[in-house]
């Protein structure tokens, strides 16, 4: 039986109660759903299994057994029913365990997250924040949210004291993404904001290294390892000027600190550190 139009109240309207089946006998046949502003608002390509929202050209796509066409920000929208709801498109390629979401893109909506999973697993994960990454259009990527400092001494550091460990504070700040690094502390500490592995740096402009110490050294020191520089300064002479740097690949934990700090062992209490020295990380992975 064919059913073309029934009419109520001047509009297309057809009602049925219970099950309906169409073209149970598998005909080459296609079936259309008209809206007032759209011939194919639900087209069905009988010969070619395909779906298409708003377009009868399914078959011209790469992926084709389901197709949405829309005008400008038009789309798909998942709602979620409640706040609290996740929700997801999936990549299945079986039935049980993780084969039944190898790979999605899901949404967590009580804590505004998103991520992306391959292998059953998170891979890229967004939180609700600022802008944590961005590509422009030359493809440079910037992380304004990475952190990394830079710091510098407010003054010269003069005369420390010798035969024992003192700290090196670098109390401005140049710059700290993030917020981790506390330039006003004692020390002047980058704090890890989570765990992974970082590249932590200084550079000492030194002034009057004395001679006659048996050795000056200078380390990064992290809650994990202590990084050390040594030099015996068996000079002919006190050296008015001398430069000495670090640059090291650390692991740390959340919440570990890095610091510079100094120890000589013997001579005369006359080092300075010069202002344009610097202490700088940024996490790396």
């Amino acid at each position: 039986m064919a059913l073309t139009k029934v009419i109520g109240n001047g509009l297309g309207a057809v009602t049925q109660d219970g099950a309906a089946t169409f073209n149970e006998g598998s005909a080459d046949v296609d079936f259309r759903v008209e809206s007032n502003g759209n011939a194919n608002m639900l087209f069905i390509d009988g010969g070619n299994n395909q779906v298409g929202i708003g377009t009868n050209a399914t078959n011209s796509y790469h992926a084709k057994e389901f197709v949405v066409s829309s005008s400008d920000e038009g789309g798909m929208t998942i709602a979620a029913q409640n706040t609290g709801h996740q929700n997801y498109i999936m990549f299945a390629d079986g039935t049980s365990g993780a084969e039944k979401y190898r790979g999605y893109i899901g949404y967590d909506h009580n804590g505004d997250i998103m991520q992306m999973t391959s292998g059953g697993s998170s891979k890229f994960i967004v939180n609700d924040s600022a802008i944590a990454m961005n590509i422009d259009s030359t493809g440079a990527v910037t992380k304004p949210l990475q952190p990394a400092f830079h710091g510098t001494p407010s003054a010269s550091l003069e005369n420390f004291a010798i035969n024992q460990y003192n700290n090196v504070n670098f109390a401005t700040e140049r710059f700290d993404r993030n917020a981790d690094y506390n330039a006003g502390g004692s020390p002047s500490a980058f704090t890890a904001p989570v765990t992974g592995v970082y590249q932590l740096n200084f550079h000492l402009y030194l002034l009057s290294l004395d001679t006659a110490a048996d050795y000056v050294q200078f380390s990064i020191k992290t809650s994990n390892k202590e990084y050390v520089t040594i030099i015996d300064p068996n000079f002919s002479g006190d050296l008015t000027y001398y430069h000495m740097t670090m640059s090291v690949l650390g692991d740390m934990d959340a919440n570990d600190t890095a610091y510079v700090r100094m120890y000589q062992s013997g001579g005369t209490a006359q080092l300075d550190v010069a202002t344009n020295s610097s202490f700088s990380g940024y996490l790396v992975a």
